[in-house]
């Protein structure tokens, strides 16, 4: 099973938390399952370290509806209350583009958070597949006649230095 960090503002942390947010809203997501691990962002209040994780087992797809009158999110009411927002958070947001809805399960909070440097990128995310002269121009350093690797090989093998804006795909170190 995949794993990515998301990166969670401290209000909705404790929501989740607390078990009244049951799913959480974003512009893109993986396609399920995966683990999720929850970032609390410092930027809110939050203590800048994940603090806990849950699966996911179902992401919804969330269609914008325009009317003559308004234009609104084709979504249900139970759904929507189990994402603590309102139709109009969801047309702020989503600016007219589809959503998706990720189902919290198993949630796990942790005891002791997790620094970011425990995680890392995928090492398939800093391979790079194309060669120098067919236009590559990631500063790759040659590892075989057939494959390159990035430079960011040893800052990858440090962990996370910052947060991912949204989410994005993890290994624990």
């Amino acid at each position: 099973m995949k794993t990515i960090i998301i990166s969670t503002k401290h209000n909705w942390v404790e929501k989740i938390h607390s078990g009244i947010k049951k799913d959480e809203v974003r512009k893109t997501a993986p396609e399920a399952p995966f683990k999720a691990l929850i970032y609390d962002t410092k930027t809110s209040g939050g203590c800048g370290k994940v603090v806990s994780e849950f699966i996911c087992n179902k992401v919804e797809k969330v269609e914008p509806c325009f009317e003559y009158y308004r234009d609104y999110y084709d979504i249900d009411d139970d759904t929507l209350a189990e994402t603590c927002l309102t139709e109009m958070d969801l047309h702020i947001y989503g600016n007219g583009k589809p959503l998706r809805v990720l189902h919290i399960s198993q949630l796990k909070i942790y005891d002791k958070p997790k620094e970011l440097s425990e995680f890392k990128k995928p090492l398939s995310s800093i391979y790079c597949t194309g060669h120098k002269e067919y236009g590559c121009d990631k500063n790759c350093i040659s590892f075989s006649d057939s494959d390159f690797y990035c430079k960011e090989q040893d800052i990858w093998s440090c962990g996370l230095k910052r947060p991912f804006q949204s989410w994005g795909y993890v290994e624990e170190i």
